[in-house]
């Protein structure tokens, strides 16, 4: 492809790219193109095309007035990368942009995706079993979904916060779930059990009536859930909000197309500037959350690492 453009540099790693970008990571299973009109001025040319693709999931898309901007380099024509003097914005000229400038890329890439990016063999493997369990869970729902309330306990919005999801630190394979809907709060627990996802069980959070004494444990803390609260819940779910120990919390900003990755300490507090908006937030990019796993905090790792 770097052939075709001008100033295009064939001889970059352009994997460096690939990896974490999800623009530039579309695999296409077929991608047809069809020559709408040709305007020539001299050495230079605009081909105006409409185009249509699938991918192998079986999505696909298109586009019709796409505008391609040529040049005949020693003989040959080739695309003209984007450029402030070039302002069209095209899906093909910025691709061409990439072709000739892949260092200025890649250095973006870092930019965004290395802050949150997992460096140890450990953390690699955390976090991708927590995207895969996630993936399995999903899965295990599409029988059971309901539009109303989500068997999964997990359901994504638009420009609002999503469902957060609770972590045991260091866990991969077991995951609470506090979802808001119109109609109520559910708070939803998941495990691997036999290689699978199961759930476990799935419950609308009642208001809480002021006294009472509070009930032990980091869950129940964090979500304040009283001694009283406990009535009337199976044994799973008194141990699991009963018990003490520190989570990974993560919740997608649909506004951004993020992650805001933070911990919930033992007490069922957390740092308030990591687990609200604000400068001092980890974020991470929502596409490498799902395919290389999600980022696990070096808070997390501390606490791992104290722990052995």
């Amino acid at each position: 492809m770097a052939r075709l453009v001008v100033g295009g540099k064939p001889d970059f790693d352009f994997a460096k790219i690939r990896e974490d970008d999800s623009e530039w990571d579309r695999v296409y299973k077929r991608f047809e193109v069809t020559v709408k009109s040709v305007s020539l001025d001299g050495d230079k040319a605009t081909v105006v095309i409409d185009y249509k693709y699938s991918e192998p999931d079986g999505d696909g898309g298109g586009t019709k007035g796409e505008k391609v901007p040529l040049q005949k380099v020693d003989g040959e024509w080739k695309i003209v990368p984007y450029t402030k003097r070039s302002p069209t914005g095209y899906y093909f000229e910025t691709l061409a942009n990439v072709l000739a400038n892949p260092e200025q890329a890649l250095a973006r890439n870092l930019a965004i995706y290395g802050p949150t990016r997992n460096v140890s063999e450990a953390e690699i493997r955390l976090g991708k079993e927590r995207s895969d369990f996630l993936s399995a869970i999903f899965e295990a729902s599409d029988k059971h979904e309901d539009e109303d309330l989500p068997y999964s306990g997990y359901k994504s919005m638009t420009m609002v916060e999503h469902t957060l999801m609770l972590w045991p630190a260091g866990r991969g394979d077991e995951v609470v779930f506090d979802m808001g809907l119109e109609t109520g709060r559910y708070l939803t627990a998941w495990r691997k059990v036999d290689g699978k996802a199961k759930r476990l069980w799935q419950y609308r959070m009642k208001e809480q009536k002021s006294g009472g004494k509070p009930a032990a444990g980091t869950l129940a803390a964090w979500f304040e859930i009283s001694e009283k609260g406990f009535a009337g819940r199976n044994a799973e779910f008194r141990k699991m909000l009963s018990a003490r120990r520190p989570y990974a919390a993560y919740i997608e900003v649909g506004a951004i197309g993020s992650f805001i990755c933070y911990v919930v300490k033992e007490d069922g507090t957390a740092d308030p500037t990591k687990s609200r908006y604000s400068e001092e937030s980890t974020m991470q990019d929502s596409h490498q959350a799902w395919t290389r796993g999600f980022f696990v905090t070096p808070e997390e790792s501390m606490i791992l690492a104290s722990s052995h």
